[in-house]
C-alpha cells in the first residue's frame, strides 16, 4: 500500500472519530444539505410557475380565443343568413350586428397572433384564417349585393360559397389554432399533476433531512459538551420546520389553484364556448330552412344534429323533467339527457353567497336559466317548421327573425346571455385562481435563498465555539 494511500486513510479516520472533525463533518452537511433546500425549493418553484404560466397565461387564453374565433364566425353566418330572408333594406339590426361581430372577429384574430407561444402550430392557422377570412367577406358582399338587386338565385349561390369557406376552411384553421394550445395545456397539467407529489415529497425530504441533522447535532453536543442546548441550532431546527411548513402551505396552495383553475374554470369556459358556437351555427341553420326550399330538407336535418349536441333526451326524460332537476340542483344522468348543455349543468362549481356577492348569481342559476332558454327557442323553432310546412311562408319568417318575447330571436337571446353569464363567472374564477396560483410562488425564490443562507450561518456560528476548543 503506498504512503499517500495510507496518509488518506489516516485523515480521514481521524476526520470522523475525533470530536472536530465530527463537528466539520456536520457543519459541511449541514451546508450541503442548506444548499440542497435552496436549489431544490427554487427548481420545484419555477417548474410549478411555469406550469401556472403555461395553463394559465400562455395556453388558456389562446385555446378560448380560438373558441372565440368559432362562435364569432357562427355568428356572422346566421346574420348573413337573416338578412337574405329578409326584405332588402329591412334588416338594418342584423347588419349592425354584423358589422359588431366583424370587429370582434377581427379582434380575436389580433388576440390570437400575439399571444403566439409554441410557433408554426399557432402562425400557420391564424394566416390561414385571415386568407380565408378575405374570401369569405367577399362571399358575404357578393350575395348581400344580389340580395339588394333581387337576384336571389345568385345571392343564395354567393351565400352557398360564403357557407363552404366557413365549413371546409375557417373553423378547421380554428379548431387547428385551439388543438395547438389545448394539447399543449393538457400535457402540461398532466405533467405538472402527476410530478407534483413527487418534486414536493422531495422538498419535504431535503428540508426533513436538515432538521434531523440539527437534532442530531444537538443531542452529540449535549453528549459530548455536557450542554443541554444550543440556542443557534435550536434557531436553525425552527427556521427549517417554519421553512417547511411554507414550502407545503405554498405548494399545496398552488397545485390547489391550479386544480380549480384547469377543472373548475377553464373546462367549463371550454365547454360554454363550444356550447355557443353549436347553438350559433343551429341558428343559421333554422334561417337557411326559410332561405332556400330547395335545401330546406338538408337544413333542417342539420338544424336538429346541432340542436342535439346541445340537449338530446332518452328514457322519457323532457325538457320540462331536466329542468325540475336543474332548478331541485339534482344532475339528470347523461343516460337521459346528454349534450353540452347537461356538461355544464353536471359541473357546477360556483353556486352560493360568494358567487352571489362577487358577480350578482351563482353558475347554477344562469346555467338552469340557459337551459329554459334553449327550451323555448325549440319550441318556438317547431312553430316556425310547422308555418313554413303549411305554406304560411311570411309567418314562419316574422317568428324565426322576430325579436319580442315569443319569438326565436328572443328566446334565443335569452338563451344566449344567460350562456355568458355563465362564461363570465367560469372565466373571472379562471383568472382569479390563475392569479393566486402566482401568488402562492411569490415568497418562495426569495426565502430559500435567504432561508438557506440564514440555515448555513447559524449552524456555523452554532459550532464554531466548540470547534475553538480545539484550537491550539
Amino acid at each position: 500500500m503506498s504512503t499517500i494511500t495510507v496518509t488518506a486513510a489516516s485523515a480521514a479516520k481521524k476526520f470522523s472519530t475525533t470530536t472536530p472533525g465530527r463537528l466539520k463533518l456536520i457543519l459541511t452537511a449541514g451546508w450541503i444539505i442548506a444548499a440542497l433546500v435552496c436549489v431544490i425549493t427554487m427548481a420545484s418553484t419555477y417548474q410549478r410557475y411555469h406550469a401556472v404560466k403555461t395553463i394559465g397565461v400562455d395556453a388558456a387564453p389562446s385555446v378560448v380565443a380560438a373558441q372565440e374565433i368559432k362562435v364569432a364566425l357562427a355568428t356572422l353566418d346566421v346574420d348573413v343568413a337573416n338578412e337574405l330572408i329578409a326584405k332588402p333594406g329591412a334588416a338594418q339590426s342584423t347588419l349592425e350586428d354584423f358589422n359588431k361581430w366583424t370587429t370582434a372577429l377581427a379582434s380575436k384574430q389580433v388576440d390570437a397572433a400575439q399571444n403566439i407561444t409554441y410557433g408554426d402550430a399557432e402562425k400557420k392557422p391564424i394566416l390561414a384564417m385571415q386568407t380565408a377570412s378575405y374570401e369569405f367577406f367577399m362571399a358575404v358582399q357578393q350575395a348581400r349585393d344580389a340580395h339588394n338587386m333581387g337576384n336571389e338565385k345568385a345571392a343564395i349561390a354567393a351565400y352557398e360559397h360564403e357557407l363552404s369557406v366557413l365549413n371546409n376552411q375557417l373553423l378547421p384553421q380554428a379548431n387547428n389554432l385551439e388543438q395547438a394550445n389545448s394539447s399543449q395545456l393538457d400535457a402540461t397539467y398532466a405533467n405538472q399533476h402527476g410530478q407534483s407529489w413527487i418534486a414536493l415529497g422531495v422538498v419535504c425530504a431535503t428540508d426533513l433531512a436538515m432538521v434531523a441533522l440539527l437534532f442530531w447535532a444537538q443531542l452529540y453536543l449535549r453528549r459530548r459538551f455536557h450542554r443541554n442546548f444550543n440556542p443557534l441550532l435550536a434557531g436553525a431546527t425552527a427556521l427549517s420546520i417554519a421553512f417547511l411548513a411554507l414550502t407545503v402551505y405554498s405548494f399545496g396552495n398552488q397545485m390547489n389553484h391550479l386544480r380549480e383553475a384547469k377543472q373548475d374554470s377553464y373546462d367549463s369556459v371550454i365547454a360554454l364556448l363550444g356550447t355557443k358556437s353549436e347553438a350559433y351555427l343551429a341558428n343559421a341553420a333554422e334561417s337557411r330552412y326559410l332561405l332556400d326550399p330547395d335545401q330546406a330538407q338538408l337544413q333542417e336535418q342539420y338544424f336538429f344534429a346541432q340542436a342535439a349536441k346541445l340537449a338530446n333526451f332518452q328514457g322519457g326524460m323532457t325538457f320540462d323533467q331536466a329542468l325540475v332537476n336543474a332548478r331541485a340542483g339534482r344532475v339528470t344522468p347523461m343516460a337521459q339527457f346528454s349534450g353540452l348543455i347537461n356538461n355544464e349543468l353536471s359541473n357546477i362549481t360556483f353556486q352560493g353567497p360568494e358567487y352571489q356577492k362577487r358577480y350578482g348569481y351563482g353558475e347554477g342559476d344562469v346555467a338552469t336559466a340557459m337551459l329554459a332558454g334553449w327550451q323555448q327557442y325549440i319550441l318556438i323553432d317547431h312553430k316556425i317548421r310547422q308555418l313554413e310546412t303549411s305554406g304560411q311562408h311570411q309567418a314562419a319568417l316574422t317568428l324565426c327573425l322576430g325579436t319580442a318575447p315569443g319569438q326565436s330571436n328572443y328566446a334565443f337571446a335569452q338563451f344566449d346571455s344567460n350562456l355568458d353569464k355563465a362564461l363570465t363567472i367560469n372565466e373571472g374564477e379562471m383568472n382569479r385562481d390563475t392569479a393566486l396560483g402566482f401568488s402562492d410562488l411569490a415568497l418562495l425564490p426569495y426565502a430559500a435563498p435567504i432561508v438557506s443562507l440564514l440555515l448555513a450561518g447559524l449552524l456555523f456560528f452554532g459550532i464554531r465555539p466548540r470547534l475553538r476548543e480545539y484550537d491550539i
